[in-house]
């Protein structure tokens, strides 16, 4: 593939390109170099199979409650790796500075904390796509979870069994 500024680059590509390419996009995670090709097809429209609508009301305790009374617990991938990540933060303290044995420990750090960006990206796809393939409507509403979280901060496990009591 040729890009301006940089010239040939070699890439594997793991699915065949569809369409006319119109923007190419390398992006890097770690030690990984990622390329998105966008293109421009022209697709045929289909009917979702399912005539049913559903609403969304995402939260702090439940990830997702749905207007069906069907929630979603939230993943916490962080809780499960934060252990593993504490220790390897301690070790990183007593390394010096930007040596190579820093540089790789920092390496690993960085990689758990893309494991974990992982995990939840993961969930919220699987969430979303089965809610998806089985709703033809989804109505989500618009608030931020940063200013929910303020407000109930203290009482948030009072809130978080009313609102479990409530569904059952």
């Amino acid at each position: 593939m040729f890009f301006p500024k940089i010239g040939l680059v070699g890439y594997r590509n793991s699915r065949k390109i569809e369409g006319e390419p119109k923007n190419v996009t390398i992006s890097r995670k770690g030690k990984h170099w990622f390329v998105s090709v966008q293109v421009e097809i022209e697709a045929i429209e289909k009917q979702h199979p399912s005539k049913s609508f559903v609403g969304i009301d995402m939260g702090v305790k439940c990830f997702a409650t749905l207007s069906t009374r069907k929630f979603y617990t939230p993943l916490n991938s962080f809780k499960k790796k934060q252990t593993k990540l504490a220790k390897l933060q301690r070790k990183l303290k007593n390394k010096v500075k930007f040596s190579n044995n820093w540089k790789k420990l920092q390496a690993k750090i960085g990689e758990l904390h893309i494991s974990i960006s992982n995990a939840r990206h993961d969930y919220t796809h699987k969430i979303s796509s089965q809610i998806s393939k089985s709703h033809a409507v989804i109505v989500i509403e618009n608030l931020s979870l940063k200013n929910m979280t303020k407000s109930a901060t203290g009482n948030a496990d009072k809130h978080g069994k009313k609102l479990i009591k409530s569904l059952d």
